[in-house]
């Protein structure tokens, strides 16, 4: 029987895998540019600092942190539903020197223009990773209850979106199957 830390670690497997290597975000950096172009790493649960990890260069940003939001188990039905939720997060200050805008103009001192555009950063991983669920069926041989939805939003707290500038997040929500058999119990007739 599959845990839900085992959905947990195999969605973030799945991401870090099949899906993350085909998108880029800003990462920040002490270079020329001001940052580098890196595809997002997945995290389960919580996302580590660089006093836990062996890689000392681990950036929070771009990434995808992959939280339980709930479990449920069906009983009399011998299966279950876990409901997850993808945290994208971007960090993008705004327009670089090396970069387009018609928006902006960046003088020779600055290394890049402030704006609040990072936002679809965010939202362009987002869709990614949407069209990769609704392209996928299951993960790691857990069905994706596509009955239940893919929801997308902006993080929020008490309905509110937050400003983090130079850091932006939205949020994915799906829901995939726990299926499990267990030996009927005496009381099963029961529930």
């Amino acid at each position: 029987m599959p845990t839900i830390t085992n959905i947990i670690d195999g969605i973030a497997l799945w991401l870090n895998v099949k899906v993350l290597p085909n998108v880029k975000g800003k990462q920040e950096a002490d270079n020329d540019a001001g940052y580098n172009v890196v595809s997002p790493t997945a995290y389960s649960m919580f996302i580590p600092n660089r006093d836990m990890t062996e890689n000392k260069d681990i950036s929070l940003y771009p990434c995808v942190l992959v939280q339980l939001n709930e479990a449920t188990d069906y009983l009399k039905e011998h299966k279950g539903s876990v409901s997850v939720i993808l945290h994208v997060m971007v960090w993008n200050p705004g327009t670089h020197n090396n970069e387009t805008s018609s928006e902006n103009v960046i003088s020779p001192k600055m290394k890049y223009a402030r704006n609040a555009e990072g936002w679809k950063d965010a939202m362009m991983i987002a869709d990614y990773i949407c069209n990769q669920l609704k392209a996928a069926g299951d993960i790691n041989g857990h069905r994706i209850l596509y009955e239940n939805g893919i929801k997308v939003e902006p993080y929020k707290e008490q309905n509110a979106i937050l400003d983090f500038y130079p850091r932006f997040y939205m949020d994915i929500e799906f829901t995939v199957e726990n299926a499990f058999a267990t030996t009927p119990k005496p009381y099963q007739q029961y529930l």
